[in-house]
């Protein structure tokens, strides 16, 4: 994170790659469903077609948790002058680093999820009726 002229961040470093591609993938999630509502595809439809296929949602949104957990885990750090300003900075990131643990966490379940539903619906199904006593979708 490197501080410039008339306070705007500029995210520089391995952390922003993660970062920038999370943040892409949260906008595609956002744009996807707009596009379809401009060109006509009813609200009540992405709503099933989200249901009978959940890995279209579960994917993508993991995959971005992930994403941005990592950039977290990495973090924007700066240069220490003495050991005691390594320890300072470790100290200081340790919120961050525990939160992008659990993104990282949320997002792998989110992703090993939707890619179960992919490649064995028949799997995700029986998970789903065993966990929850419905079948999937259940309203």
């Amino acid at each position: 994170l490197t501080r410039r002229e008339y306070r705007y961040f500029i995210y520089e470093g391995l952390a922003a790659v993660p970062h920038g591609l999370a943040i892409t993938i949260a906008g595609t999630l956002l744009a996807v469903p707009a596009v379809l509502f401009l060109a006509g595809v009813e609200p009540e439809a992405m709503r099933a077609a989200v249901l009978a296929r959940p890995h279209l949602l579960l994917i993508p949104g993991g995959s971005g948790l992930l994403l941005h957990g990592l950039g977290f885990c990495i973090g924007f750090g700066r240069e220490a002058q003495s050991p005691r300003d390594r320890v300072a900075i470790a100290l200081l990131h340790l919120p961050a680093l525990l939160g992008g643990l659990i993104l990282v966490a949320l997002g792998g379940a989110l992703l090993a999820i939707g890619l179960t539903a992919w490649l064995a619906p028949a799997v995700f199904r029986a998970r789903f009726e065993s966990l929850f006593g419905n079948p999937w979708p259940f309203s």
